[in-house]
């Protein structure tokens, strides 16, 4: 049908083309949003990829014993089967030298594999000190290292014969410098290191008995209880309690510290002191890491640590300088019911804390 015919508009075949655009546009529309159904593949059901966690890492230090100084205020892990040695200085050169060793003797001109902790008093001048010390040239020093947030410098290299990382830590006027001499543990160890605070105890509640004559603080927030307990060989003379997660014991054991025996519950070990070696043994006359340790403070006394699921008790042993009869004192602490679980008491007393507070009276 043609569109203009002999000069005149053929209006019924455009409005048949109009109609047409219309239908074919609004065909379109309805395709592209959706009123017209369209034609899809199915869509794939996604795919849950198992992603692996990480195993967790195993605390290399799990089992270690934990030596503490309250007079210089820092505490350290060390591997179970180490030994210490502390060895005293002048002032001049440092003030007390912790030795940490597998072996008896650590000595040259054969030195064994040991790691020491030795604290000075702080120079004026820390790189003069170093100087001085040997810890100047040929050593590398890098001074962007923490321990326990402490800013600490530490070094590697120098002449020095099997030398290993030293690590220098200055804090509250003094150094503490902690060597390594060809043992695998440093870096572990170093881990460990904390600077302590001390607790103020001059609120404490003093216990005091005059027949054997001692005292010793406990928090104030203890409650004594009427009747004591006995809980290893001696007969029991105080007992105070705080909730129901911490119990403090006291007992006396009245015959000599070599006839005393420490059983660890019934059918477990049983321990003894060996006067004349001065050494504890099992009861068959041999020794072992299990034994009770001495406890690295002036006052004699000597720590077994033991417990079960819930509760941690630290069994501390004193004899009368006289070795006459022997104080028992048990620093319980267990976990605090919550529902069906136990959860971490909100007060743990620390024994060296507790022990730092113990005397003999004159």
């Amino acid at each position: 049908m043609p569109f203009i015919t002999q000069g005149k508009t053929n209006w019924k075949f455009l409005l048949i083309v109009v109609i047409l655009v219309v239908v074919a546009g609004g065909g379109v529309l309805a395709w592209q949003y959706g009123w017209i159904g369209k034609s899809s593949a199915p869509t794939p059901t996604p795919q849950v990829t198992s992603i692996p966690q990480p195993a967790p890492t195993p605390d290399e230090t799990a089992g270690w014993q934990t030596y503490r100084n309250e007079e210089y205020g820092f505490e350290m892990k060390y591997p179970s089967e180490y030994s210490i040695k502390k060895y005293t200085g002048a002032n001049d050169t440092y003030l007390i030298m912790i030795e940490f060793s597998k072996y008896d003797v650590v000595e040259i001109p054969m030195p064994q594999p040991y790691l020491s902790v030795g604290v000075y008093n702080e120079p004026s001048d820390i790189n003069e000190w170093l100087q001085q010390n040997g810890l100047g040239e040929g050593w590398n020093k890098n001074e962007n290292f923490l321990v326990d947030g402490k800013k600490a410098i530490y070094l590697t290299g120098g002449f020095e014969l099997g030398a290993k990382p030293i690590v220098i830590i200055p804090y509250q006027n003094k150094i503490f410098r902690l060597e390594n001499y060809a043992t695998s543990y440093f870096d572990q160890m170093l881990s460990t290191f904390r600077f302590i605070e001390p607790i103020d105890t001059s609120n404490w509640q003093t216990y005091r008995n005059e027949e054997y004559g001692f005292e010793i603080k406990y928090p104030s927030f203890y409650e004594q209880e009427n009747t004591y307990k006995s809980f290893l060989s001696g007969d029991g003379v105080f007992t105070s309690k705080y909730k129901s997660t911490n119990i403090l014991n006291i007992a006396i054991f009245k015959d000599s510290f070599k006839n005393y025996r420490l059983i660890d519950n019934p059918g477990g070990f049983i321990f003894y002191f060996d006067t004349e070696k001065k050494q504890w043994l099992h009861s068959n006359g041999q020794t072992s890491k299990f034994v009770p340790k001495k406890i690295d403070i002036p006052l004699e006394s000597y720590i077994y640590k033991s417990g079960d699921i819930n509760c941690n008790w630290d069994w501390i042993v004193i004899p009368h300088p006289s070795y006459s009869y022997v104080i028992e004192i048990a620093n319980i602490t267990c976990g605090e019911l919550s529902g069906n679980d136990y959860k971490q008491p909100s007060f743990i007393l620390d024994s060296n804390q507790l022990l730092s507070t113990f005397r003999f009276l004159e």
